[in-house]
This record gives C-alpha cells, structure tokens and sequence, in this order.
C-alpha cells in the first residue's frame, strides 16, 4: 500500500528535523540577573512630600535664615538667603512659596528601590584656635573638661581609623 504523497512530505520533514543539530543554548550574562539600581535619591514633586505644605513652616524658615549667617557668602546661597530675610515666617502663603521657589525636595531611597531604613548624619566641627593669645583668640580653654566621654570607634568600626566620639 502506497502512501499519499502528503506523508511522505512529512517523513521527509521528520527525517531532515532528526538529522539537524540540536538548537544552540544561550545563557545570558550575569548581568541580566543582577537586581535593578535605582538611584539613591531622586527630586519628586512638592505635592510627594508628606505634610507639605506644613502650617509651622515658618520655623524651618527661620532655622534656614539662622543657617544664612554662615552659608550666605556662598555664591550658590547668596540669592535664596537674601529673599528669605524678606519673608513673613507667620505667612504661611510666602514661606510655602519660598520653599518651594529655592529648594527641590528629594526622595531617598535604598539600592533595591526599597524605602525604609536608617539615615545618620555626623558633625565634626573645625574649631579654630591659637596657643597664644591674640584680639582673636581671647578666651583661653583651661583643660579638657572632667565629664567629657571620648569613644574610640576604631574597636567597633576598624576603617573608620583614628575617628573618637566626644561629648
């Protein structure tokens, strides 16, 4: 018994499949599994920022012009530290305008895009001083106080070197 020609055309194809190589497997780089960076902070809109616009903003108002008398003589703060002198910290209307004139809101965020976590921040301050006497420097330092507590994180944080807490 002959077959119809329609399944020799398709042994024909079977055979012709069986005698091909086996398709090739590509693995994509490790890269393409690493986790998506996003950037650590990123401006957002004023209307993001959870109680904005706040009732008591006059008082950052008045934090930041306090803040103007050291930063003011920077060229990129001259401007926003003049027009804040201007403004009515009990108008409301004119501090939310202000803030939101000179400054851009940033969201912070971790590397995996995740929003909770811990932010701290650290102040050393350079205290300029003089073993002599001078119209400058008037006031003499005696000794280190009694109850000053000094830390050395070098036990707890090796890298961080020959950094101490003081207080």
């Amino acid at each position: 018994m002959l077959l119809p020609l329609r399944y020799w055309f398709l042994l024909l194809l079977l055979l012709c499949m069986a005698c091909a190589p086996p398709p090739k497997v590509v693995t994509p780089p490790e890269e393409a599994y690493a986790p998506v960076q996003v950037p650590a902070m990123q401006a957002v809109p004023w209307e993001l920022v959870d109680g904005w616009p706040d009732p008591d903003a006059g008082q950052a108002l008045e934090a930041f012009i306090g803040s103007c008398r050291a930063i003011r003589k920077r060229d990129s703060w001259q401007i926003p530290c003049a027009a804040a002198a201007t403004i009515d910290s009990a108008d409301p209307q004119a501090v939310r305008r202000f803030f939101e004139h000179y400054f851009v809101p940033h969201q912070v965020r971790n590397a995996d895009g995740t929003g909770s976590g811990l932010i701290t921040g650290y102040y050393v301050p350079d205290l300029p001083g003089s073993r002599t006497p001078s119209q400058r420097f008037t006031q003499p330092i005696y000794k280190v106080p009694e109850d000053l507590l000094v830390i050395d994180l070098r036990k707890l944080y090796p890298e961080l070197g020959d950094y101490r807490l003081r207080g």
